[in-house]
């Protein structure tokens, strides 16, 4: 089994990560008009396979096999398969916080196959820029007042986007694609904000 230390390198580092939407072709196109006001168009990427090996190519330069990817929802619209041989080629084990376009595409076998999880909602234990052991509430969504707010806990969710008009709450941090860099981050480097 192990003393308590090496299970814990054992279990390596923990990262976040959202809103991916692999293989949804309309998140380049800035004449799409359903996407006004609700998503940022991704125009820098001339096709979907610039944008994907940008993410397979971060990812995968950051996490190592026995490190913890948190996926906050948000993996791609349809294309289950697709996805699945997407996220089978990336480091790590992946555990999915289900977000509003994941319910179709998690019942197909070899997408669920991928994560050793899938949960709407989970509180977490991480390690702060401190040093300090904390909670950390995992929900796609954004909570102005999650589960142990006024205890501490921290809250790291997806779903907007970068929205720059989203409240600033302390211990609140997003991991959508838009901020990260397309890079899973520990919440170390989401405290810090020093995300290049």
């Amino acid at each position: 089994m192990g003393t308590k230390r090496e299970r814990k390198e054992k279990d390596g580092r923990k990262f976040y990560i959202s809103d991916l939407h692999l293989f949804h072709g309309r998140l380049l196109d800035p004449t799409d008009a359903m996407l006004k006001g609700t998503m940022k168009v991704r125009n820098q990427f001339g096709d979907l396979d610039e944008m994907h090996e940008l993410i397979r190519k971060n990812w995968n330069n950051t996490v190592s096999e026995i490190d913890m990817v948190y996926v906050l929802g948000d993996l791609g619209l349809y294309n289950a398969d697709k996805i699945a041989r997407f996220m089978n080629g990336l480091n790590g084990r992946k555990i999915l916080i289900m977000g509003n376009h994941d319910g179709k595409n998690i019942k197909n076998e070899r997408l669920r196959a991928c994560f050793e999880d899938v949960r709407y909602y989970d509180i977490i234990k991480d390690v702060n820029k401190d040093g300090d052991n904390v909670h950390v509430v995992l929900y796609h969504y954004p909570i102005e007042q999650w589960e142990g707010f006024y205890r501490g806990y921290y809250h790291i969710h997806g779903h907007t986007h970068g929205d720059s008009t989203l409240s600033k709450i302390g211990k609140r941090y997003e991991a959508c694609v838009e901020v990260t860099n397309y890079t899973p981050r520990t919440l170390v480097e989401l405290e810090k904000g020093e995300i290049k």
